[in-house]
């Protein structure tokens, strides 16, 4: 099963990008730095750095913004839409606050209109990776699996670091069948963000549901030594499940095999099919 970012991110206590002036960094993966986006709120340490801005009477777009990030930290989603919905009346070229309000109503089931605050960004001609990465999350919502792959191509092309985006496109592939395609996305994941370990879990989910199971077998456990906790999933996920019980996986379950890879980077075709 394809991994949840948002656990993945919290696993690693990475960050969160919420629009394209405001990108909060953490230390994550193996002490890397990585720009992660995703969808939802969190408990996110850097909170503290807005939470100080805070004002008790808000009355600018920007007071209102930092209203709304408090409030939608905290779970107070209504309150947050309200609070970008002020911020945007005030300034409607206040982008960061359209992603967050399409966020939040994401975040709610209300998808129509939160496709309708990320197309505000598209039109004005400032959207991002994250903006397009959010489209394709709301298609995804919106059960448009076609529209969302063009909408995840396009935050992968913008963006070619955001690993998500590349998993994302991939996990839609997935659910038509199309295996080859798929492995091209996380394959271009790992060509930009190596060690990042739901890229290398997913690649080996795809390379065992297409029957490629010592490439599955290597991928998963690259994904288990930079990322331990996977393989606790991987003993029950049905997409894995044409190698569970193979003495491969049990070597990569055992206390040796879980951290023999010593290799990083994007293997060569000698290790893992050509797509």
């Amino acid at each position: 099963m394809k991994q949840d970012i948002r656990e993945a991110a919290e696993n690693a206590e990475l960050g969160i990008v919420f629009g394209p002036r405001q990108t909060l960094v953490a230390k994550g993966f193996l002490g890397g730095v990585h720009e992660v986006s995703v969808y939802a709120v969190r408990a996110w340490p850097e909170f503290g750095a807005v939470q100080q801005q805070l004002v008790p009477n808000p009355s600018t777009s920007g007071e209102f913004f930092n209203l709304g990030f408090a409030q939608q930290r905290s779970g107070d989603i209504d309150a947050a839409i309200a609070a970008y919905r002020r911020a945007i009346m005030l300034d409607s070229e206040q982008y960061d606050a359209w992603n967050n309000l399409g966020v939040a109503l994401l975040g709610t089931d209300r998808l129509a209109d939160a496709l309708n605050a990320f197309d505000a960004v598209v039109a004005s001609g400032h959207a991002d990776g994250t903006i397009w990465f959010n489209r394709g999350k709301t298609y995804q919502a919106l059960g448009r699996y076609r529209d969302a792959i063009g909408e995840f191509e396009r935050a992968a092309a913008l963006e070619p670091k955001h690993a998500e985006a590349w998993n994302e496109l991939a996990a839609t592939y997935r659910r038509f069948g199309e295996y080859p395609q798929a492995a091209d996305a996380l394959l271009s994941a790992l060509r930009h963000s190596p060690d990042f370990p739901a890229s290398w879990y997913n690649l080996a989910c795809t390379y065992a549901l297409d029957g490629q199971h010592e490439a599955a077998l290597l991928c998963l456990e690259r994904a288990v030594e930079r990322h331990p906790p996977y393989l606790r999933n991987a003993e029950s996920d049905p997409e894995l499940a044409a190698i569970q019980e193979t003495e491969g996986f049990r070597r990569i379950a055992g206390p040796a095999g879980r951290c023999s890879v010593q290799e990083t980077g994007v293997p060569d075709g000698g290790s893992l099919p050509n797509t």
